[in-house]
């Protein structure tokens, strides 16, 4: 009559027991507050204003939480594959298995340092950013590219580097592809290495990095017209 509940246990057998006799209490505690009402059971979702689930709602939570890690959108490119897309992603969140990565979820490898080099521990940062092999890679883009040299301290800077290139924004949207394929390259490189124990070089990675960014950017963009000869002394004649 006033409101409050009363708990009527139906037991098979009576709990005796000191553990039995401590969770009924701490589970009649709880029950204590419950108020029942004549309607219906329903679900609600305790995460939006009207308490209705939406995907909107879960997209609005995942912005807020990334925003809280510190953590920036990529918006990702496109006339390259989505699976460097995604790679490059999961690389800005250190979740690619680079021997670093390896060894911090107790993995047992033979050796931490660099694959490509073996001079520093294998980050994401040291991979693409600090490694000699890889900044000979970029220091050749830079100057078939026509771009400023790169001087990343991390991978985030790598990727942003095509906002301080010059050229128009359809032009810098070619060099942001190269990068990401670049990347790509290197990382295929590496995975070479480690598991079929093949050599390679700068060269290597920057010619791979050079017919794959032709290849793609003439059948997956509406560059169709460039030039394999042009493309091969710079992608700057395109603008």
């Amino acid at each position: 009559m006033d409101g409050s509940t009363v708990l009527l246990w139906n037991w098979s057998a009576q709990p005796s027991s000191p553990t039995a006799l401590a969770e009924l209490e701490d589970a009649s505690s709880v029950l204590a507050d419950v108020r029942f009402s004549e309607a219906s059971d329903r679900w609600v979702w305790s995460l939006a204003a009207n308490r209705r689930f939406s995907a909107a709602s879960i997209k609005a939570l995942a912005a807020k939480e990334s925003a809280l890690e510190g953590l920036q959108p990529f918006g990702k490119c496109s006339w390259v594959p989505e699976k460097c897309n995604i790679f490059v992603w999961r690389s800005l969140l250190d979740r690619i298995p680079t021997r670093q990565a390896l060894a911090r979820r107790n993995i047992r490898i033979d050796s931490v340092f660099c694959v490509l080099c073996g001079d520093s521990v294998e980050s994401v940062d040291h991979l693409f950013s600090g490694c000699e092999m890889s900044l000979r890679v970029w220091n050749r883009l830079c100057e078939w590219a026509n771009i400023p040299h790169i001087f990343a301290f991390s991978f985030g800077d790598l990727v942003e580097h095509y906002k301080f290139c010059p050229g128009n924004k359809e032009y810098k949207e070619v060099v942001r592809g190269l990068i990401i394929v670049a990347c790509w390259c290197i990382w295929n490189a590496r995975n070479a290495k480690f598991f079929s124990s093949k050599e390679t070089s700068w060269e290597k990675i920057f010619g791979e990095v050079r017919s794959l960014g032709f290849f793609w950017l003439k059948n997956r963009s509406k560059h169709r017209n460039i030039v394999w000869v042009e493309w091969c002394k710079s992608p700057l004649y395109m603008v």
